[in-house]
């Protein structure tokens, strides 16, 4: 009966599988879990969905719910939640039945999407499940085009999410050298992957800078050493006087003071440090106008998901192309000229902020839409 129940439930699944899914792989890092193991879900995405939030729904035996984790795909498309610990009674209070688990990974955004699953085994004491989930697949009741298999733990590399990874790499002993040679090196941190060649060095310097997990992840496993040793990017040096506004002094360098919020990845990369005018006054704006007010708090809050779902993208195509880099440079004048217009007027309440708020948006779409457009037909008028 049991079994029935199982296989009535993976059918219904199929059936509402979609044709063409835009989480391309997901799946576990093993097949069987019991109490005390850590549970993690890594996948991929198509190109239009990376920088997006995955979440993953995980359903009983019964089909009653269990858990929901949530995770961000990364530039490249690929996720990974941080580590479920089954060890910890609170978590494992939600794992009490034995039987073949059900994953579904979704995005949340987008409501007509039904997701990917996989299946995976659970017993608290680690007694075998029967018929497991890898039975199920090699008697292929779930066919392979829906199936996502269950996939080997990849090389481990810095978070994707707001939670940092848990386990450790792995270290490499150098040889003692002859004491009248040279002094013993301490060991040396190596995880396969990071830095990855493929990739501009610069955007691990700006995820350092602007992403506290990687910051808190990219010191937990290289103490000592500063980020710019690690992907090989010459450090900047000490600025000479006293640091700006916005900025504190740390190792004798003046870096961004942390207030709340990312960064502008676009316009740092068009003005080649976070330390160029444009992008404190863009700061200022956001951390001593903006986010004094609710309604400006709320605003940033949907200008977030929005922007940081494209500006890595941007940020990389311009520290590749410099005539990209100059283009965007020009692009982004006007904007910053009509946002220096706010400093020049006291926005003490919410009312005041929303009226000079709409009045610099209605700007910079007359600038950016509406005279492009009075133009294109002002001269195609004249060529006729």
């Amino acid at each position: 009966m049991k079994l029935a129940v199982i296989l009535i439930f993976l059918v219904v699944s199929m059936a509402v599988t979609p044709a063409f899914a835009v989480i391309q792989t997901f799946g576990t890092e093993k097949a069987i879990y019991k109490k005390g193991d850590k549970i993690v879900f890594t996948g991929t995405t198509d190109a239009a969905h990376a920088n997006k939030i995955v979440s993953i729904k995980v359903y009983g035996p019964d089909k009653s719910y269990v858990m929901l984790r949530e995770t961000y795909a990364d530039s490249d498309g690929t996720f990974k939640t941080s580590p479920f610990d089954t060890s910890i009674d609170k978590n494992a209070a939600k794992f009490t039945a034995k039987g073949i688990y059900n994953a579904t990974a979704f995005y949340s955004n987008e409501l007509n999407y039904i997701g990917k699953f996989t299946l995976f085994d659970y017993s608290a004491d680690g007694s075998p499940v029967v018929p497991s989930a890898i039975d199920l697949m090699k008697e292929k009741i779930i066919p392979t085009p829906t199936t996502t298999t269950i996939t080997t733990q990849p090389p481990m590399q810095p978070p994707k999410t707001e939670t940092p990874k848990t386990e450790e790499p792995k270290t490499t002993e150098p040889t003692t050298p002859p004491p009248e040679e040279k002094p013993a090196e301490k060991p040396k941190t190596t995880i396969p992957g990071f830095p990855d060649p493929t990739k501009d060095p610069q955007t691990y310097v700006d995820r350092y800078n602007n992403e506290p997990a990687f910051k808190e992840w990219f010191t937990k496993y290289f103490p000592g050493k500063t980020i710019y040793e690690v992907v090989g990017v010459p450090e900047p040096k000490p600025p000479i006087g006293v640091c700006g506004e916005g900025t504190v002094l740390e190792n004798g360098v003046c870096v961004i003071e942390k207030k709340s919020g990312g960064g502008c990845l676009v316009t740092t990369a068009a003005y080649g440090t976070e330390l160029a005018p444009q992008v404190q006054h863009l700061r200022e704006l956001r951390d001593g106008t903006l986010l004094k007010t609710d309604s400006g708090s709320a605003f940033m809050d949907g200008f977030n998901i929005f922007y940081y779902s494209f500006s890595p993208t941007i940020a990389d195509w311009e520290r590749q192309s410099p005539l990209f880099k100059e283009t965007i440079k020009t692009a982004l004048s006007p904007m910053l000229s009509s946002l220096s217009l706010l400093n020049y007027v006291h926005i003490d309440s919410e009312q005041e902020l929303i009226v000079y708020g709409t009045g610099i948006i209605l700007l910079n779409i007359g600038m950016y839409f509406a005279l492009p457009v009075f133009v294109i037909g002002k001269i195609r008028k004249h060529i006729r």
